[in-house]
């Protein structure tokens, strides 16, 4: 669900448009992830991720869970 989520999302006009896009696709699939371990009636699901956004001169790393992202 989170590559496909993140692969659908076009690239803004700036970087900080892009994060934000970023940043709210990926609150919108952990909502779904949540949702899904609910239905499934299981304790606990979900996934780690980490991306590199980059225009330019500048970039800006997001991520969530415990993976890591070296450069």
């Amino acid at each position: 669900m989170i590559v496909d989520t993140l692969r659908g999302i076009t690239p803004g006009s700036t970087l900080d448009i892009y994060v934000s896009a970023l940043r709210s696709r990926l609150e919108e699939v952990n909502t779904a992830v949540r949702d899904e371990t609910r239905y499934r009636g299981v304790s606990l699901m979900g996934s780690t991720v980490v991306l590199l956004a980059v225009r330019e001169d500048q970039g800006i790393c997001l991520w969530a869970g415990d993976s890591r992202l070296y450069r």
